[in-house]
């Protein structure tokens, strides 16, 4: 099993930007994804001097204003500038009142930023609060990737499971051989989500899928592969984190302690020797 380990949300925050220097020296993280249009993302040219690490676009349409004129994209933005909140943008776009063009543009200028500060190395792209999951916004990146000669990285939704068994730890995909251990709901989604996957596959590199445990939480998620020996597989799995040294200048209320907590884990004796066991992969390191 092969592991890319990203961290979000680079740029946010002070404590983000913090968590992902002292995580990435350590090794624990491989890859961060930079929100261009906030205030610390600059600080992103001091990750390039990290020896293998990846960096890439966190694309963000839901927090701050952008950078694009906002004359350029209506409807993107509020009346005072900013960008939508994330459940406005999904009820715009299931109501067809989101432009695909304004959206390329916005993309196109926060790709650009990122270029400026790091240079042409950029790993991968993901979005923040998942809005890439939308069929508008994975169309419009397959769009901006028909200008590029080379392919990016890509995080992609399917998921993986790691689950406590006999062995005593077991990987597990959705399917129909498991449906009563994971629900209807979650087969259909995996299903539409791997229909997704191939007509990305055309454009971009993707890990196999992305890890998880039972109950969805990256804490016990990184707790339960500090007690894997090996898993016998070849396929590459993401595992998304959001991890800060602080709280402070965060005004989001549903992940502040968990941020934290995972900066400690991702920080441990612990994880440090299952990294040292099992070296990380970045985004660059995927093949088309």
């Amino acid at each position: 099993m092969q592991l890319i380990i990203n961290a979000d949300d680079f740029g946010l925050t002070k404590a983000t930007n913090e968590a992902v220097f002292e995580l990435a020296k350590l090794g624990t993280v491989s890859s961060t994804t930079v929100m261009v249009n906030m205030l610390y993302a600059s600080e992103a040219v001091k990750l390039t001097g990290i020896h293998g690490f990846g960096v890439g676009l966190h694309f963000n349409l839901t927090q701050g204003r952008p950078l694009s004129n906002p004359e350029l994209i209506p409807s993107l933005v509020k009346e005072n500038g900013c960008f939508l909140n994330i459940t406005t943008l999904k009820k715009k776009i299931k109501n067809n009142e989101i432009s695909k063009a304004e959206v390329l543009i916005e993309l196109n200028a926060q790709f650009s930023r990122l270029e400026n500060i790091i240079g042409s190395n950029i790993s991968h792209i993901d979005s923040h609060q998942d809005i890439n999951k939308q069929n508008l916004i994975s169309d419009t990146l397959i769009e901006f990737m028909v200008q590029r000669k080379n392919p990016l990285g890509l995080r992609w939704y399917n998921k993986t499971y790691l689950y406590l068994s006999k062995k005593p730890l077991d990987l597990i995909e959705p399917g129909l051989m498991n449906l009563s251990k994971f629900g209807l709901k979650r087969f259909v989604t995996e299903r539409y989500f791997r229909l997704i996957r191939n007509k990305l596959l055309h454009s971009f590199k993707l890990p196999d899928a992305m890890l998880y445990t039972e109950n969805h939480n990256i804490r016990t998620l990184l707790q339960r592969l500090t007690m894997l020996e090996s898993i016998n597989t070849n396929k590459v799995f993401e595992i998304m984190v959001h991890p800060a040294t602080s709280t402070e200048e965060f005004s989001e209320t549903n992940m502040l302690e968990a941020r934290v907590e995972e900066y400690n884990i991702l920080k441990s004796f612990e994880f440090q020797e299952f990294i040292q066991k099992n070296s990380l992969l970045t985004f660059a390191d995927l093949k088309k």
